[in-house]
């Protein structure tokens, strides 16, 4: 079964998804780079194969970002409804042992709340915002190169 990187070198301009709302068009070849560097930024902040993440996210690009990168570090992400409260996002957090939290910035309020109440969490990620206690997802991400990480589990 072939890959997104393999989509990603015989035809790096052609759509992977195309998201409904905005009809923004996201090709392989961006995939497959930004889910590389997701990939090298799970690794920089420590969570290794096998460990979690939770993410809470409108329908984004992030979203399909983050859940590719996260395949390719063999890490196990859960996605946590938009439609929640504080205490419900809070125990889903805690109970999947999820060390690193992504928030989209239209939920913030509740992901800041949640994420208080969960200490296993070492990182808070903000996409689209700021946030006190929550780092600029793209800034961070810029950072990083995109190329494979070493122990790549696809």
């Amino acid at each position: 079964m072939p890959t997104i990187t393999d989509h990603a070198v015989a035809n790096p301009q052609k759509p992977a998804f195309i998201m409904g709302a905005s009809g923004e068009v996201v090709t392989f070849g961006e995939l497959d780079a930004t889910a590389n560097k997701v990939a090298q930024l799970l690794r920089a902040e420590g969570i290794e194969q096998g460990q979690h993440i939770a993410m809470m996210m409108k329908n984004c690009r992030e979203f399909m970002e983050v859940m590719f990168g996260c395949m390719r570090a063999g890490v196990v992400f859960t996605p946590i409804s938009t439609h929640l409260k504080k205490e419900e996002t809070a125990y889903i957090i805690n109970n999947c042992r999820a060390q690193l939290f992504i928030a989209s910035a239209s939920l913030i309020d509740v992901a800041a709340e949640a994420a208080d109440q969960a200490p296993a969490l070492t990182r808070r990620f903000i996409v689209g915002g700021e946030r006190a206690g929550f780092s600029d997802w793209h800034s961070a991400l810029a950072s990083y190169p995109s190329e494979p990480i070493a122990d790549e589990s696809l």
